[in-house]
């Protein structure tokens, strides 16, 4: 690869001769006590509740509880998208939101026990008998993992109905607010695609399509769930995602997948 061109990993940028990109990984940690209406069915494994998700068998509703500090709600361009990509890939009703801001948590970064201690605190949502709940956590800082270095993640699933969005990482990447939208719409579809189950992590591969060093990624480089997409500049970045309005579709493999599980 030359040293010029710049490397994209869906829901990681480094802006630096390469853009490295990678999701945060999926949490394994042990099912604390969190003591709350709804036990610990919200405490399973990323992939666990694929299938709640995408069907309506057991829950014919959605609601996301979308908790962030002052000046980091999501964009509405961006709950557009995601409402769409909702509606599209699952047999859900409408989704409906809860957004609750929090006070800023003054930090620089957020390790993912952090987060996990954050949506203990703060999510109000849960499932109930006709609803399934996804909790999503807008962090006005970047990742642990990215302090001092050269990686930027930009998302984490990290349970099987819970995951984060750096917006603070992605506001800080550029003042293009288009960017800025299309990165976070992209965002918050690629991590709700893990918990789909994508790829290979909850959700059968009707076809071998998995980016194996990559982990739970598509190994087509214009699908959703892919892992790595190069560029050589900003512009080619942006030319880039603004294809399909903006946000890469799912490809056909992950598509399959979603529907042998329960999906559209």
């Amino acid at each position: 690869m030359a040293a010029n061109k710049k490397q994209l990993f869906f829901l990681c940028i480094c802006y630096t001769f390469f853009w490295l990109f990678s999701c945060g990984k999926e949490s394994n940690q042990e099912e604390d006590q969190q003591s709350n209406q709804n036990g610990t069915a919200h405490l399973k494994a990323v992939g666990d509740s694929a299938l709640d998700l995408l069907s309506a068998n057991t829950f014919p509703n959605i609601v996301f509880d979308m908790v962030y500090p002052k000046d980091h709600k999501p964009s509405d361009q961006a709950i557009t998208e995601f409402s769409e990509f909702v509606l599209k890939r699952t047999h859900k009703q409408t989704p409906t939101y809860k957004f609750t801001e929090i006070p800023s948590q003054n930090q620089d970064n957020y390790s993912l026990q952090e987060i996990v201690d954050i949506e203990k605190k703060y999510r109000t949502a849960f499932n109930t008998d006709d609803t399934i709940a996804v909790f999503v956590f807008f962090a006005d800082a970047e990742a642990e993992a990215d302090f001092n270095s050269n990686g930027i993640t930009l998302g984490v699933a990290f349970r099987n109905t819970s995951m984060a969005i750096y917006q603070g990482k992605i506001k800080s990447l550029t003042t293009n607010q288009n960017l800025i939208k299309t990165l976070e719409s992209s965002t918050l579809q690629h991590e709700l695609g893990h918990l789909f189950g994508l790829v290979n992590n909850g959700a059968h591969m009707i076809e071998a399509h998995e980016d194996k060093p990559n982990g739970h990624h598509c190994n087509n480089g214009d699908c959703l769930m892919t892992a790595v997409i190069e560029f050589t500049t900003p512009a080619k970045l942006w030319s880039r995602l603004s294809k399909n309005n903006g946000v890469p579709e799912l490809d056909h493999n992950c598509i399959a997948d979603l529907q042998e599980i329960g999906g559209r």
